[in-house]
């Protein structure tokens, strides 16, 4: 697959979650080396794909790869971070307003988006942030494990939330971001 591909089958993936194209969305720059900005960038080296970004000009998290599915599940499992942790901010979660750590809600979110472009992108995030959680475990007192809000209604996912009602406050506050962002 070439890189141009990668970059289509990455766009066609932003269209299943209604995410909004870059430059709205972080954008990922394919066919070059992004070294000013910690933009990802996707681009080949000695027959491998070449991803991964810089930060101030110095190499992070420089990765090579001949599997395309790799450079793929790196690039979305980016996006969909990105794309629910702007969902949150934009529902005042990280003003309090839950009862759940924040990491729990942005994973939620994050994997859900993830099963609707790939499933196995979805299991594949999930045990890795299982992994994280065992090193660094929630604090809420809930529950130590991701499947705590399964069937628990999603406010960018869920067609069925009733209007203004935001199914992650207790209290049933307002919810003013109801759809993906735009």
């Amino acid at each position: 697959m070439t890189v141009q591909e990668i970059e289509q089958v990455y766009l066609e993936g932003l269209k299943k979650i209604q995410a909004p194209p870059p430059p709205k969305l972080e954008p990922v720059i394919f066919g070059e080396e992004e070294t000013h900005f910690e933009y990802l960038f996707v681009t080949t080296e000695n027959g491998k794909y070449k991803y991964g970004n810089y930060s101030r000009g110095n190499p992070k998290n420089i990765r090579y790869s001949e599997d395309y599915d790799e450079v793929l599940y790196y690039i979305f499992e980016f996006a969909t971070h990105v794309v629910a942790s702007y969902n949150l901010k934009k529902c005042n979660i990280l003003l309090g307003t839950s009862k759940f750590e924040y990491r729990r809600l942005l994973w939620k979110i994050q994997l859900d988006l993830l099963l609707i472009i790939n499933p196995q992108y979805a299991q594949r995030c999930e045990k890795e942030c299982e992994a994280y959680i065992a090193k660094s475990p929630f604090d809420d007192g809930l529950s130590e494990t991701l499947t705590f809000l399964d069937g628990y209604p999603c406010p960018i996912l869920s067609p069925n939330i009733p209007p203004g009602i935001c199914p992650l406050d207790d209290e049933g506050g307002p919810c003013i971001f109801l759809k993906p962002i735009e």
